[in-house]
């Protein structure tokens, strides 16, 4: 029996336009890559802790693991955050990208690929207008991984393009509506 369509809600709807998530399956345990810069951190852990605390639950945990244990990027139910050195040229303007795997309309698996090719980032102070804000990116990228999609009206922090030396960290009401019709 197929399922009714529902209210997008800013989410990723499948084709029968149910919104993608992870449902009950929280928290979303996603593991750092441990070439990531240890100043930045401090960022991702941060970016997390406000789709968190806007929850008034844990839905992103962030965890450390070591080199010999980090899985590379594929398709194996491992949620990854990969700082990539290696970056399509077609895509070089792309300060990262997020791939949500699901099943019907549960994720199953989530990876963020950050593109440490062709940006610098910076935590507080940038030393440029190119350098990108790390926890502005995140708070976006979470998002993604959340099941959220790119909105075109502003204030929100799921708005497809981040500007270099931009802050955009802070959740909208937007922002704050969609992640209460499915979490």
């Amino acid at each position: 029996m197929a399922q009714a369509s529902q209210e997008a809600c800013g989410y990723v709807q499948n084709s029968s336009g149910q919104r993608v998530s992870w449902k009950g399956q929280l928290p979303v345990v996603i593991f750092l890559d441990p070439t990531l810069p240890s100043e930045l951190v401090t960022s991702v852990q941060s970016a997390a802790q406000k789709w968190n605390s806007s929850a008034g639950k844990l839905l992103i945990d962030v965890r450390t693991v070591t080199a010999e244990n980090f899985k590379p990027q594929a398709s194996d139910g491992w949620n990854g955050i990969y700082w990539s050195t290696d970056w399509d040229n077609t895509v070089s303007l792309q300060q990262a990208i997020t791939t949500i795997r699901y099943r019907g309309n549960m994720i199953f698996e989530a990876d963020i690929k950050i593109n440490s090719k062709n940006f610098t980032y910076y935590v507080s102070q940038p030393n440029s207008n190119q350098e990108v804000h790390m926890e502005s990116l995140l708070v976006h990228e979470f998002g993604h991984l959340l099941g959220l999609k790119h909105l075109s009206t502003s204030p929100t922090v799921m708005l497809a393009t981040l500007s270099g030396a931009t802050i955009r960290d802070t959740l909208s009401d937007q922002d704050l509506g969609d992640l209460k019709c499915e979490y």
